[in-house]
């Protein structure tokens, strides 16, 4: 299975496309800020996340770190070795900075606490057990993009 989360106006053929807004093309309905998500565990392969974890508020309602629950929760969701792609503007962007809807920016770095092979993964393990390979990149945009294998 095949998952694009926050599919907004960038539907993905072959993918399950989920959007809070119910549109012609979205297959779930859905806000990415209920937990659990309406999938099962172990089932998907790869999960896209386009330009979406930025608008996302910054705490759940029972008060968990919202980045961290995304990404357990999208832990979940996939097979080992499934892919998690995430692309989202730079901290120091100036689409970050000037779109009103964002709530946070990220760092090239942000992901590595998910990674125990990185310095903050060994060091912040604590923030959570969902443990991925993080390989990132950024583009001349200040996009930053996060290729996340399920460990």
């Amino acid at each position: 299975m095949l998952i694009n989360l926050g599919s907004g106006n960038a539907p993905m053929k072959d993918h399950v496309n989920v959007d809070m807004l119910m549109r012609d093309d979205v297959d779930v309905i859905h806000n990415l800020m209920d937990f659990p998500y309406p999938f099962g565990d172990g089932v998907a392969d790869s999960i896209k996340a386009m330009d979406v974890i930025e608008h996302l508020d910054n705490y759940t309602d029972d008060k968990r770190p919202t980045i961290i629950a995304f990404v357990e929760e999208c832990h979940r969701i996939l097979k080992v070795g499934g892919e998690l792609y995430i692309q989202t503007p730079s901290w120091d962007s100036e689409l970050f900075k000037i779109d009103v809807t964002h709530v946070r920016g990220f760092n090239i770095k942000s992901f590595d606490f998910f990674d125990p092979e990185t310095e903050y993964g060994e060091i912040r393990a604590f923030y959570s057990n969902a443990r991925f390979k993080v390989k990132a990149k950024e583009l001349k945009n200040k996009n930053l993009r996060f290729w996340m294998y399920k460990i």
